[in-house]
Order: C-alpha cells, then sequence, then structure tokens
C-alpha cells in the first residue's frame, strides 16, 4: 500500500477455499493484447492476466482457452493475491458496464463515468460527469498476520462540451492555491480533465 492514510478503502473478501482458473506458460503468449482482443471480439466471457512466468484465464468462458494451450488448475487466490485484486476490479467493471457506464482502462486501475449522468455548467457549455476512479490492493494485516484486501474508490470528474466533445476550457487551482487558465483545446485519444476532488466553486460560476 502507497504511504498514507486511506479513508476510502472498502474491505474486499476473498474466498479462501480453491478456485479452479486456467494457466499457461507466459513464455507462450508474449502479447496478451491480441489474446484479450480475440476473446473480446468472439464475445467470450473470459479474461487472463500474467503474473510472473504465469498466465491466468478466469471468467464464465474461461473453459475455452484449453483450446489455445491452458490447462485446469486450482489454487487459493489468497495465495496470488495481484490475480485476486484483478479479479475484483475485472468483476466491478463488469458490473459497471452493464449499468451502462463507460471505462476508461488506466494503469493499475480503472476509472468509471456514466455517459448520460452529468450536471451543465458554464453557462450550459460544459457537460462534468461524476466518475470514480477504482484500485484494488493488498496489505498484510498486522493483527492476523494474514493478507487483507481492499477497493479505493476515489472521486474524479470528466469534463465534456455540449457536442460531447473534449474540446473545453476549465480553470484549475495549483498548489500555492491560486487559480489559473488551463485550456484545453483539443484532447487527444482517451485523455480528458481530472479533477480529484469535489467540483470547485468557481466551475459552477458562470464565466
Amino acid at each position: 500500500m502507497d504511504p498514507g492514510i486511506y479513508l476510502n478503502v472498502f474491505p474486499v473478501k476473498v474466498p479462501d477455499e480453491a478456485v479452479q482458473v486456467m494457466t499457461a506458460s507466459r513464455a507462450s503468449f508474449q502479447d496478451l493484447r491480441s489474446l484479450r482482443q480475440r476473446l473480446a471480439e468472439a464475445g467470450k466471457n473470459a479474461w487472463v492476466y500474467a503474473d510472473g512466468d504465469t498466465v491466468y484465464g478466469y471468467g464464465l468462458d474461461a473453459a475455452c482457452l484449453e483450446s489455445r494451450g491452458f490447462r485446469k488448475a486450482l489454487l487459493r487466490l489468497t495465495e496470488v493475491p495481484r490475480l485476486a485484486t484483478r479479479m475484483v476490479i475485472e468483476g466491478l467493471v463488469s458490473v459497471l458496464r452493464r449499468e451502462g457506464y463507460e471505462i476508461l482502462p488506466r494503469k493499475g486501475r480503472q476509472q468509471a463515468y456514466h455517459p448520460e449522468k452529468f450536471t451543465w455548467v458554464v453557462r450550459g457549455r460544459v457537460r462534468v460527469h461524476r466518475g470514480y476512479d477504482l484500485r484494488a490492493l493488498f496489505w498484510k494485516d498486522i493483527h492476523t498476520d494474514q493478507l487483507a484486501f481492499g477497493l479505493i474508490a476515489d472521486i474524479f470528474w470528466v469534463l465534456r462540451d455540449d457536442k460531447n466533445s473534449r474540446s473545453v476550457c476549465a480553470r484549475s487551482g495549483n498548489n500555492t492555491g491560486t487559480t489559473s487558465l488551463l485550456p484545453l483545446a483539443r484532447f487527444r485519444g482517451n485523455t480528458y480533465l481530472v479533477i480529484p476532488s469535489s467540483i470547485p466553486k468557481w466551475l459552477v460560476s458562470d464565466f
């Protein structure tokens, strides 16, 4: 866990009993992105994740990986905590997608916001979407000496203009406490403005 005090960590219960997954050698799958893409295109409810020298496959349709060289294995998730945290996040992401949320994959985390839930600001020219920055983590409990698992849920804000474009202009405070104008111009790729605290008063004012 990163240094600091987290008030937004929600405990996650990871089953201690053995579960069935699919496993393969990492050497046999150098590019997992293409495998993930093929699974998605086939509509398979299956995911793959590499940890060390092993690639793990899991999900309702994970058995389809057997034709690709994976083998069935029983393991306890508490013995592979990185895999466990990955499964926690991907399970939550699946639920959010079914609820209509748009998912923004980030390294080590997932971000989600609902495209139909927003507040108009700047005289109806900018839409502010409240989103969730999600991370799963594990640590050793000092009282039980056992691994504990949790989910960090931070709030972040996505800004879109009235045409659902990423081209907006907003103000952003800096560490000195002053306020500066931040021109965002045309966003590229999946880049967007992240405001890691509650919506500032200046954002909802008419400027």
